[in-house]
C-alpha cells in the first residue's frame, strides 16, 4: 500500500517541487517506473503468500513463477534507474547498459517460465539470483569508475556506501533462503510455515531493500540537481 501511495503522489508532490526548473520528464518516468515494480513485486508475493497458506496447490506452481518474474523485475528496474543517475550526461553508457539489462531479463525470464528453475534446488536458484545480480551490479560500476576517474567522482553521482550496504542486504537475503533459517534450527518441520520462517524473511529483506534503493534513487537525483553538470535532457520548464 505504500508503494502505491508513492506511486500516486510522490513525483507530483515531493519530486517535481524540489527542482521545479530543472526535473525532467525522464525524472519523473524513472521515479514511477521503480515505484510501479516495488508496487507489482508487494502485490505478487502478498497473493503467492496467500494462497501457500490456505493450501490451493493447483495455483500455486504459477505463483512462483510470478514471484521469481517479480523478482526479476525488481532487480532489473532498480539498476535501469540507479543507471540513469549514474550515467545522466553519458547517455550512450545509459543505453547501452539499459539494452544489457533487458537482455539479461528476458535470459532470467527464459529460465524461469521453461520451468528450468522451478526443478532446480534451492541453493541452485540463489546461485541463479545472486548471479543475475552480481552481473547487472559490477559492469556498471566498473564501467563507471574507469569513466570517471575512481570512486571519488564516483561519490558525486551517486551513494557509494548505500549500495554496498543494499548490496550486503541482498547477500544477507540470499543466505537466509539458501540455508533456511531460521526454522532449519529451531524447528524440524521445515514445511510449516510462520511469520519467521525462511522464505517470509526473505521476501522480508527484499521489501526492504526495494525501499532502501528508493531512498538511493532521492539521493543521486538531489546530487543530480545540485551538481553543475544539468541533464540534457527535457526539462518541465524551461
Amino acid at each position: 500500500m505504500s508503494s502505491f501511495c508513492l506511486l500516486i503522489f510522490f513525483t507530483d508532490f515531493y519530486l517535481i517541487p524540489l527542482f521545479p526548473t530543472t526535473t525532467t520528464m525522464t525524472d519523473y518516468i524513472v521515479f514511477n517506473f521503480y515505484l510501479l515494480n516495488v508496487f507489482v513485486f508487494c502485490m505478487v508475493h502478498f497473493v503467492y503468500h496467500f494462497i501457500k497458506n490456505i493450501s490451493l496447490q493447483q495455483h500455486l506452481e504459477h505463483w512462483q513463477k510470478f514471484s521469481y518474474l517479480s523478482n526479476i523485475n525488481l532487480l532489473i528496474s532498480s539498476q535501469i534507474t540507479i543507471l540513469y543517475y549514474l550515467f545522466y550526461d553519458f547517455v550512450f553508457f545509459f543505453k547501452i547498459f539499459t539494452l544489457l539489462m533487458n537482455f539479461i531479463g528476458l535470459v532470467a525470464y527464459f529460465f524461469i517460465l521453461t520451468d528450468k528453475l522451478n526443478s532446480s534446488k534451492r541453493f541452485n536458484k540463489t546461485v541463479f539470483f545472486i548471479s543475475v545480480s552480481v552481473v547487472c551490479c559490477s559492469l556498471p560500476l566498473l564501467t563507471a569508475i574507469i569513466t570517471f576517474d575512481g570512486l571519488e567522482n564516483l561519490k558525486e553521482r551517486i551513494k557509494v556506501k548505500a549500495i554496498t550496504c543494499e548490496l550486503v542486504a541482498l547477500v544477507a537475503a540470499s543466505i537466509i533462503y539458501v540455508t533456511r533459517f531460521p526454522e532449519s534450527l529451531f524447528r524440524r518441520n521445515k514445511k510449516e510455515e510462520s511469520w519467521n520462517h525462511s522464505e517470509y524473511l526473505f521476501h522480508l529483506v527484499i521489501s526492504g531493500t526495494a525501499f532502501y534503493h528508493f531512498f538511493i534513487l532521492i539521493q543521486s537525483y538531489i546530487l543530480m540537481h545540485s551538481s553543475l553538470n544539468q541533464p540534457e535532457l527535457i526539462n518541465f520548464k524551461s
